[in-house]
C-alpha cells in the first residue's frame, strides 16, 4: 500500500506497516515518556493525522507525548499546532524541505537527536539535492534508535551517463552505496514489478552524518517520470565506491528466517519465501555479526508473516 506523500494514512515502506514501527518503537523505549514522529512531504497532512489518533488510542493516559510533524512544500503558508490529547500536531505548509534543519529553526522546533522515527514517501525524489536532505534527517534521528524510511531517488556522479534510463538503473546501487557511506545500519527492499526501491535507515551514534561527496553542478534532467523536473545534483566522490555487503543465504538462516531460494541477478542477491512472493536486499554497515538489527527487529515483531515450515 506504500503511496505518495501526505495521500494515504500509512506508507508502508518495506511493507511495514507505520502504526506497527511506531508501536514497536516505543515498546522498545519503556523509560522515554516524549517521542517525535515526522513526514517529510506531508501532502495532505492524512499521515500525522492517522498517526496522532492511533497515539491517542493505544497510549492515551499512559504518561506519554507525542509530537506529530508534517512538513510539505506546497505554496500554502498556513502553520497549524493542534493539542490533541497526548498528541501534539504540528502542519507546516510552505515549507523549504531541502533546508529543513533551518527551517525547524524558524519555527522554533528542536529536533537535533530528537525524532524516533521519520518517514519520506514520493519525497526525495521530487528534490535537486535529496542527498544533502537525506543528510540533514538523518541528523534529525535519535541516536541509538531512531529511523527514517524512504524510497528511491535519483542522483548522479562525475562522468555518469545521464540518460534518463541509466540515472533510474543507478538508484539502487548508489543509494545503497550513499547509506553505507554514513556508517549506519540499514535495509534496502527492491519493490516488487516497479522500479521503486524502499529503505530503511538506523541511526547508530551522534555523530554528524558524513557523505564523502563535494557538489559539482546541477543538471537539467526532465524525461524521468515521477522525479524532479527541475534537475538534479552532480557530484564529485571523494572516497572510492564503498564494498557494500551483501547478505547471504546463512545470514537469513541465522534469523531463523527460512528461505528456500536464493538467486542471483546483476551482482544483487534476491531471496524468496515459500511462497515466492517476496525478494528482499540487505546491506548491513559491517560483517554479518551483529548487524542485522533493522532485519531481526521487523521479523522479531512481526511485521513480515512470512511462514517457516
Amino acid at each position: 500500500m506504500s503511496g505518495r506523500n501526505g495521500e494515504l494514512p500509512a506508507y508502508e515502506i518495506c511493507e511495514c506497516h507505520d502504526l506497527l514501527v511506531i508501536k514497536g518503537i516505543i515498546e522498545d523505549s519503556p523509560a522515554q515518556r516524549n517521542f517525535t514522529f515526522l513526514d517529510v512531504g506531508a501532502g495532505k497532512y492524512t499521515w500525522g493525522r492517522s498517526v496522532s489518533e492511533y497515539l491517542n488510542q493505544e497510549f492515551g493516559g499512559k504518561g506519554l507525548t507525542f509530537r506529530v510533524i508534517g512538513v510539505r512544500g506546497e505554496q500554502n503558508p498556513e502553520t497549524t499546532i493542534i493539542e490533541d490529547g497526548c498528541v501534539t500536531r504540528f502542519e507546516l505548509g510552505a515549507f523549504k524541505i531541502e533546508e529543513i534543519s533551518s527551517e525547524f529553526t524558524k519555527c522554533e522546533l528542536t529536533l537535533k537527536d530528537e525524532v524516533d522515527g521519520a518517514w519520506a514517501s514520493w519525497t526525495m525524489r521530487h528534490l535537486q539535492d535529496s542527498v544533502g536532505t537525506l543528510k540533514q534527517i538523518v541528523e534529525l534521528l535519535r541516536p541509538g534508535k531512531g529511523m527514517l524510511s524512504f524510497d528511491g531517488f535519483v542522483y548522479a556522479l562525475e562522468g555518469d551517463d545521464l540518460s534518463p534510463s541509466s540515472l533510474v538503473k543507478n538508484i539502487f546501487p548508489y543509494i545503497s552505496e550513499l547509506l553505507q557511506d554514513t556508517g549506519n545500519e540499514f535495509l534496502a527492499f527492491p519493490v516488487l514489478q516497479t522500479d521503486n526501491y524502499h529503505f530503511i535507515l538506523k541511526r547508530k551514534s551522534s555523530e554528524p552524518c558524513k557523505i564523502p561527496f563535494s557538489y559539482e553542478r546541477r543538471e537539467t534532467i526532465i524525461e524521468i517520470p515521477s522525479h524532479s523536473s527541475e534537475g538534479i545534483i552532480v557530484f564529485k566522490r571523494q572516497t572510492p565506491r564503498p564494498d557494500v555487503y551483501k547478505m547471504t543465504l546463512d545470514d537469513f538462516n541465522s534469523l531463523n528466517f527460512n528461505m528456500v531460494k536464493l538467486a542471483k541477478t546483476e551482482n544483487f542477491y534476491y531471496f524468496y519465501n515459500h511462497q515466492g512472493d517476496r525478494r528482499i536486499l540487505c546491506f548491513p554497515d559491517t560483517a554479518p555479526s551483529g548487524s542485522l538489527s533493522i532485519l531481526k527487529w521487523i521479523i522479531d515483531k512481526g511485521f513480515w508473516k512470512i511462514s517457516n515450515e
